[in-house]
């Protein structure tokens, strides 16, 4: 298998599975190994195996195999606990990576939004950053393990990236980068304008905002948009373009940036320019490239590196973040404590990283008791 790239994809959830087919379609000899403590990875990755491209053979009217997409690609799978430090160690051990990507985490961020259950629907209006013991415990985990053993394969975090990434930046355990938010803005504007110099700097708190509702001028001032170096404006550039819908399909857009990040990252042929949350441990989403020398944030005409994350730091607010310290803890805003529903309160005190499993437990068994 020289030649053949390993990635190893973490979550077999709704994002992970269109990530999983997306990868299916890339000119790129791959391995990839779907790894979840859920007994049915093993029937998910026979669902992908499956998914491979057709294409008419020459000079016939029939389907055959595209020989690059059937026979370099490879799908497996494992059934491990991501809380199982040894157990991963020594799987990561065994099957070194090119590629790491995580989308695990203890509650899905859209499952609020389909539940009849009215405690539940409270907390998916309050800001993200009330789920966010729910996004940090696999991630924290899996980068500790990598640490903790000398394993340097880079990571991709898909959970929270704009928020988790930075918590892990203050512990030195950060992943490369993440995916989605700024970068699904990125792309909505790239299909627009293919031949443009597009630099946006912007948080996961306005994504669904920006790219589901009408009247979005009130939100310009929360990100940055230099278009071949002017300054624009998203509800200007996106006054004809009609909202998406406010559900899990927003998914495709998310691994679609996703498979432009991975295929950058493994062919060095391949150059891409692009808005990216969590680069480098950074809060909310930055211009950066990726090309042969790896990742490196862009910087932008109107605008400084220091500003950029001061324009972030302050959009964390919508999603109920109000800073982060430098060991990790992070403290919610007053906005967000007030919003909080009385059974929930415990969500508002300050949250160390290490004590965020424990507060995912309280969470669990307040709405389970809902």
């Amino acid at each position: 298998m020289s030649g053949i790239k390993r990635v190893i994809l973490f979550g077999i959830g709704d994002l992970a599975m269109r990530i999983a087919v997306e990868l299916q379609h890339l000119a790129l000899p791959l391995e990839l190994i779907l790894v979840s403590r859920n007994d049915s990875v093993t029937a998910q990755a026979s669902l992908i195996s499956s998914l491979k491209p057709l294409n008419r053979s020459k000079g016939s009217q029939s389907l055959s195999y595209l020989q690059e997409s059937s026979q370099n690609k490879f799908i497996s799978s494992k059934k491990l606990d991501l809380f199982d430090t040894s157990a991963l160690e020594t799987f990561i051990r065994q099957h070194p990576p090119d590629l790491i990507i995580n989308c695990a985490s203890l509650l899905s961020p859209w499952f609020y939004s389909q539940s009849k259950i009215k405690l539940w629907r409270e907390l998916g209006k309050v800001g993200f950053g009330a789920q966010l013991c729910a996004q940090l415990p696999p991630i924290l985990n899996l980068m500790n393990t990598l640490h903790t053993a000398g394993i340097s394969s880079p990571v991709i975090n898909c959970s929270f990236p704009d928020v988790v990434n930075h918590i892990l930046a203050k512990l030195k355990l950060s992943p490369l980068c993440g995916i989605g938010n700024a970068g699904m803005l990125s792309r909505v504007l790239c299909t627009r304008m293919p031949d443009s110099d597009i630099r946006l700097t912007a948080h996961h708190a306005l994504t669904q905002k920006l790219l589901c509702c009408t009247q979005t001028e009130h939100l310009d001032a929360y990100c940055h948009i230099e278009i071949n170096g002017e300054i624009q404006q998203w509800s200007a550039l996106t006054r004809d373009t009609p909202p998406m819908m406010r559900n899990a399909q927003l998914n495709l857009l998310t691994a679609s940036h996703a498979t432009d990040i991975v295929s950058a990252l493994l062919n060095e042929k391949t150059i891409l320019k692009s808005s990216i949350p969590g680069p480098l441990g950074m809060p909310g989403g930055y211009p950066c490239m990726i090309d042969k020398n790896g990742l490196r944030l862009q910087t932008c005409q109107h605008i400084s590196q220091s500003e950029a994350e001061n324009l972030n730091l302050n959009s964390a607010k919508l999603d109920g973040i109000s800073s982060i310290d430098h060991d990790g803890t992070v403290n919610y805003t007053e906005n967000f404590q007030k919003s909080l529903p009385d059974v929930l309160g415990f969500l508002a005190e300050p949250l160390h990283p290490n004590s965020s499993l424990q507060r995912f437990t309280q969470l669990e068994a307040c709405l389970n008791h809902a």
